[in-house]
């Protein structure tokens, strides 16, 4: 399966050329802030079955479980990149793909 996306403004792009390993809601505060106040939608692939292109900028913060998250995101438009790594994973906003292929 390959999916693409991006940012609003197209600076920067994915590729993954992967299956999904898993998908997930996720109610936590940070992601309801990042959602609009709703929960978000994430999928997950291998991150070494990822390749972005252009520049991220990116926001570290602790989730409440301990763990730390590194976001990445466009610095001109500013939406979520997928570059939530994390034991060679990689969390996808399901909202980003603009694969014609279902998720």
């Amino acid at each position: 399966m390959t999916v693409t996306g991006g940012c609003l403004c197209g600076a920067v792009r994915y590729r993954i050329e992967a299956e999904p390993m898993a998908a997930r809601t996720c109610w936590c505060r940070l992601c309801q802030y990042l959602g609009g106040g709703s929960a978000t939608v994430n999928v997950c692939f291998p991150a070494d079955a990822t390749v972005m292109t252009g520049k991220l900028a990116y926001h570290e913060t602790v989730a409440d479980s301990g763990n730390a998250m590194r976001r990445g995101f466009c610095p001109s438009c500013a939406p979520r990149s997928p570059a939530r790594r994390w034991r060679a994973r990689i969390w996808c906003s399901s909202g980003r793909a603009r694969s014609t292929t279902p998720i």
